[in-house]
């Protein structure tokens, strides 16, 4: 999200990933895989989608 002009959080996803797909579709970012703290693989797909004041997250 943009304030000012400057990208903010405001979210966190429910796991931290590296490495992972992203793409844009039009009901928002999908998010696909990547690593976990662990090192180990996720296959877990999230979509994020704006809700007009911040990010709703679905898996």
């Amino acid at each position: 999200m943009q304030k000012n002009e400057l990208w903010a959080r405001v979210n966190n996803l429910p796991e931290g990933l590296a490495y992972g797909a992203s793409f844009t579709t039009d009901d928002g970012v999908l998010i696909a895989g990547g690593e976990k703290a662990d090192r180990s693989a996720s296959n877990k797909v999230y979509l994020l989608e704006w809700n007009g004041s911040g990010v709703d997250i679905h898996d």
